[in-house]
């Protein structure tokens, strides 16, 4: 009865463990600063308890971990999206826009916006990304998703199959509810990639 006990124990505390320690980050280019548990997300400052900010996308990719979720909060960001750590399949890692602000990736030398290389269960909603080179780079990727995000006007001048969202051995990928528009090549490759919807 003790074992059985003990064994219910660890397998809960294995599965509240991580969800307990996932934070939100904000990303806020507005920011003189990094907030580190005092940013206030209605001044958009370093005064409030609202938990940690950053002032770039890349300081905040850097650190998440799985269960984190990224607040990119209104305002065009002219950096890339290259996340360093994967999610977990419960804890997913979140790139998303603040409560429907326009958080936009932007800058004509960003060869691509977004790199997901190597990782798996990363979400990326509700960015904007608009006026690259390229858009997104996805080689061995997996079980990502794309969703609610608006690719516009990639325009590479080398016309390469990889301006657009271009996936390469990449397994069971989700890119729903996007809006995509204005590659210079296809929008969309997917080479030897598979269950991809």
């Amino acid at each position: 009865m003790k074992i059985n006990s003990m064994i219910l124990f660890i397998f809960i505390v294995c599965i509240f463990i991580p969800i307990c320690l996932a934070e939100n980050i904000y990303v806020d280019n507005t920011l003189s600063e990094n907030c580190e548990g005092i940013y206030s997300i209605t001044s958009r400052g370093c005064s409030g308890n609202d938990g940690n900010a950053v002032t770039s996308i890349s300081q905040a990719a850097n650190v998440a971990q799985p269960g984190d979720i990224v607040y990119i909060r209104e305002g065009s960001y002219i950096e890339q999206l290259i996340p360093t750590n994967s999610g977990t399949h419960t804890n997913p890692i979140t790139y998303t826009n603040y409560n429907d602000e326009e958080a936009m990736i932007t800058g004509t030398s960003l060869k691509p916006a977004i790199i997901i290389n190597d990782k798996e269960y990363l979400i990326i909603d509700g960015l904007k990304i608009d006026n690259v080179n390229r858009w997104l780079y996805a080689l061995n990727t997996n079980n990502c998703i794309l969703r609610n995000n608006h690719f516009k006007r990639a325009i590479d001048p080398g016309h390469s199959q990889k301006a657009c969202l271009f996936f390469q051995e990449s397994n069971n990928n989700m890119i729903i509810n996007n809006t995509i528009e204005d590659c210079s090549e296809d929008n969309l490759a997917l080479i030897k990639s598979d269950y991809n919807l």
